[in-house]
């Protein structure tokens, strides 16, 4: 558990800065009159940022036979960012930080629980049993409270 501290710490921090950027998103999209535009914006910060990172770390870049090999759906990752961003600058404005996050968080963890229980995309499989589907049942739960008005 402790080697896994480090990464639980990154992985806390990233969750802190969802609702954030969702928000500053969400601003940006006022401010330059369609969501779009601030969706395409925040990536191309976005995109700017990976590059100066993998520059920094000498990340090499991929063969051209390795980007043969890739088959189409390897390339969705950059399409369901899009969505997400796309989603979140629309959604917060009528949900709040809160009710998006709440929904997108009980999906993740509906979607994982499925794509670990047949081990999808050579996951390690994880069995849904009771007590993963009495957590998403009280997930929603509290779904349906932070909604609540």
């Amino acid at each position: 558990m402790k080697a896994l501290l480090p990464y639980i710490a990154l992985s806390v921090v990233a969750g802190v800065l969802i609702p954030l950027q969702s928000l500053i998103n969400a601003r940006l999209s006022h401010v330059t009159g369609h969501p779009i535009t601030a969706a395409v914006l925040s990536f191309s910060v976005g995109t700017l940022a990976l590059i100066v990172l993998a520059t920094l770390l000498r990340a090499p870049l991929p063969r051209g036979e390795a980007l043969l090999e890739t088959r189409w759906w390897m390339w969705a990752g950059g399409l369901l960012g899009a969505y997400l961003v796309a989603n979140a600058l629309v959604s917060v404005q009528k949900l709040g930080s809160a009710g998006l996050l709440s929904c997108v968080i009980a999906g993740q963890l509906t979607a994982a629980a499925l794509l670990d229980h047949y081990g999808v995309l050579q996951a390690s499989a994880h069995a849904l049993n009771a007590w993963r589907i009495l957590g998403l049942c009280l997930l929603f739960a509290g779904v349906a409270l932070v909604l609540r008005n």
